[in-house]
């Protein structure tokens, strides 16, 4: 849209067709250099204030698109006053005239494991680039949104069914833009397409647009104007494209869920694995491999003292004191058949960094890992020993198989340094559709170092 009535875009150094990746792009450099901390402009705490009131409007979707329609009556107060000639309104995709333009937003989300974007593509459409636009946006949301935890997969389905019905619309928003082009097309002088327009605005929700609308529509009878016929409706939804966005938005859960159904059906087993970033799950124990010998590993043993107090969930029971204030964390959820101890060893030494309690179907963390790279083992039991930090018997212990690499990066932003660091999330319990599964370690090699 044309229009700037407040002069936002201006200030942003842009035109009202920028992406919204543009407009963040703008905002971050401009905000970097009048920021006025840096010292770099002379007065440039004012001129900071008018970047970011800029971008709070013209970097929400919403906000911008009443901000372009706001610009849009602007136009028309101007063309009101001073009848200056207006030209019809065109596509901001094709950039071709279009008698019924529509202002829309689509959404794109895409996920990448914990994170999760929402990228608004918005302004005025033709019909036939709406329909495209609306196809693109729902294949990438439905092909790349599902995959982020937890916002993916909501995000994915709010967003991707506003695409699916043609976008986020707004009937004002619609009206000014019809006016606009019913008062630009008596310029030209078409009658026939400013007075279809006109009379399509008579039962508009404006109540101005609606009373121009019928003072338009009165002039050209009274100059001797009569219709043939009414104005082609190009909005109407095509049930095939309507489909087709339906297929591309669910393709990914209905093949993930072929795909449980077909590995329950072709394996006796349960498949067991990831169940959130970077997470593992833990294989429970049958009842028959419960009750062998050879599988309870102190099935021989004699009965030994227990923990006498009580050990509260997260308590970490040994390295409390290898933990910094700040790094990085691991978080476990633990729904399996007893309580579980947690060990996270170094790699490359095999020495114990710590250790923690987790009660079932409970969920804790360890926080304050350093940088390094870690094995993650783990065993499960009912009863603490007198040492309260081991079990006195343990129904499984098993160790994930793929060491996690922890590193700390920063990343330079104008508001300072943004630290980054990793957190990893871990269930001990059955996953269906998971392809990843712990490996079994013997008891003496989870005891060692505690």
């Amino acid at each position: 849209m044309a229009g700037d009535a407040r002069g936002f875009y201006a200030t942003l150094e842009l035109d009202s067709s920028a992406s919204a990746a543009d407009i963040k792009s703008a905002y971050r450099r401009l905000a970097k250099e009048y920021h006025p901390d840096t010292g770099r402009v002379r007065d440039g705490g004012a001129r900071f204030q008018q970047i970011g009131a800029a971008y709070e409007i013209l970097g929400d979707a919403e906000k911008r698109a009443d901000y372009d329609n706001l610009s849009e009556q602007a136009d028309q107060a101007d063309y009101s006053e001073k009848r200056r000639p207006l030209s019809p309104i065109r596509c901001g995709t094709c950039r071709q005239i279009t008698a019924q333009p529509r202002y829309i937003i689509f959404w794109r989300v895409i996920s990448v494991v914990l994170a999760t974007t929402r990228t608004p593509v918005q302004g005025i459409f033709c019909s036939t680039c709406a329909a495209k636009e609306s196809l693109k946006s729902t294949a990438i949301t439905g092909l790349l949104g599902w995959w982020g935890f937890p916002w993916g997969p909501i995000w994915t389905v709010l967003e991707g069914v506003k695409n699916l019905f043609g976008g986020v619309q707004n009937k004002e928003h619609e009206e000014a833009l019809l006016w606009h082009n019913a008062l630009a097309f008596a310029d030209a002088g078409k009658v026939p397409l400013s007075y279809a327009l006109a009379e399509r605005l008579l039962s508009a929700k404006n109540g101005e647009i609606r009373a121009g609308a019928a003072q338009l529509t009165t002039f050209y009878r009274s100059q001797g104007f009569k219709p043939t016929g009414t104005l082609k409706n190009n909005w109407i939804n095509n049930p095939a494209q309507f489909l087709a966005k339906l297929l591309l938005l669910s393709m990914v859960p209905v093949a993930l869920t072929a795909a449980i159904m077909y590995s329950d059906r072709s394996s006796p087993e349960a498949s067991y694995g990831v169940a959130s970033d970077l997470s593992e799950a833990y294989r429970e124990p049958t009842a028959n491999s419960l009750e062998a010998p050879a599988d309870d590993y102190n099935a021989s043993e004699p009965a030994t003292p227990t923990c006498t107090r009580k050990v509260e969930n997260g308590k970490i029971l040994v390295g409390a004191k290898r933990l910094g204030e700040d790094g990085h964390i691991l978080q476990i959820s633990n729904g399996s058949s007893g309580d579980a101890i947690v060990k996270v060893r170094s790699t490359d030494t095999g020495n114990l960094l710590a250790s923690f309690f987790v009660k079932q179907n409970s969920e804790s963390q360890l926080s304050g890992i350093p940088d390094g790279s870690y094995k993650i083992q783990y065993a499960i039991g009912t009863q603490l020993a007198e040492n309260c930090k081991s079990f006195t018997g343990m129904s499984a212990v098993n160790e994930f198989p793929n060491p996690e690499s922890l590193t700390t990066t920063s990343e330079e932003t104008f508001e300072g340094t943004l630290v980054k660091r990793k957190r990893l999330s871990y269930t001990l319990y059955a996953v269906p559709g998971g392809d990843v599964a712990p490996t079994s370690i013997s008891p003496e090699e989870f005891e060692s170092g505690t």
